[in-house]
């Protein structure tokens, strides 16, 4: 199994023809592969590899996105860039080279502040997380609150629309499956989402003995970034969360 793990902004590619993803990456990623091609988020760049050769990966484009980029998500030959400023979106093309389609852009919602925001799709949707920390601490700090979910429909690429907001304590990365979506809440736990209705989020089930970061959805388990931990959890009943292991990672 392989899965790709990133922290927070402090810190899946496919071949043209088949889209299919190498990996599993977390919604902070800031680099992974698709098929042949590695590709990699910088403070206001995309830059794409050729991988062919995994151990010595070749430069073949690089392009500017905006400022702020945080993450990068990989979802049917589809990449979405996470930013400050908005969700980015762009196809993959037959040479593996990125094309810059729309953005969903954040001043929309008319939010105090710059939020930080990881980002993952299913489907036609796409679910960002916009955050700050408080007391201007960190990259993500600020002097004004915000924890938002966002709920976006991607159909038409070039012009991202809103499907509806939700207020969630303290955001952070989040996994998508079928009608299920994980959120992290920091230090509030992880939250369990029925997103059958996109429309109308509806929390299903909550754990609170977790500081929770970012959340990995692999097969039939949920994988769960903490502080000093990562978790497994059974998700088969969404309503009750099982925890199967702990790993210590102090």
């Amino acid at each position: 199994m392989s899965v790709f793990i990133a922290c927070e902004a402090d810190s899946d590619f496919a071949t043209p023809a088949s889209n299919s993803s190498n990996g599993t990456n977390s919604s902070y990623a800031r680099i992974l592969t698709v098929g042949d091609f590695l590709y990699a988020v910088n403070l206001n760049e995309i830059v794409t590899f050729d991988a062919i050769d995994p151990s010595d990966p070749t430069e073949i484009d690089r392009q500017v996105i905006g400022t702020g980029i945080e993450t990068i998500f990989h979802h049917e030959g589809i990449l979405l860039i996470g930013s400050s400023e908005g969700t980015f979106t762009y196809t993959i093309e037959a040479s593996g080279i990125p094309r810059r389609r729309g953005q969903f852009d954040y001043n929309t919602l008319d939010l105090p502040v710059e939020p930080c925001d990881p980002v993952v799709a299913a489907g036609n949707v796409a679910y960002a997380t916009l955050y700050t920390r408080e007391n201007n601490v960190g990259i993500c700090g600020r002097d004004q609150t915000i924890n938002l979910l966002v709920v976006m429909d991607i159909t038409d690429l070039e012009n991202p629309s809103l499907i509806t907001t939700v207020e969630t304590p303290s955001p952070r990365g989040l996994a998508v499956r079928g009608d299920l979506l994980f959120v992290c809440n920091e230090f509030s736990g992880l939250t369990v989402y029925d997103v059958s209705d996109t429309s109308r989020p509806r929390v299903i089930s909550t754990v609170n003995d977790v500081v929770a970061y970012d959340v990995i959805v692999k097969d039939d388990v949920l994988i769960v970034v903490g502080g000093s931990e990562l978790i497994q959890y059974d998700y088969a009943n969404p309503e009750a969360l099982i925890r199967l292991s702990t790993i210590d990672m102090t």
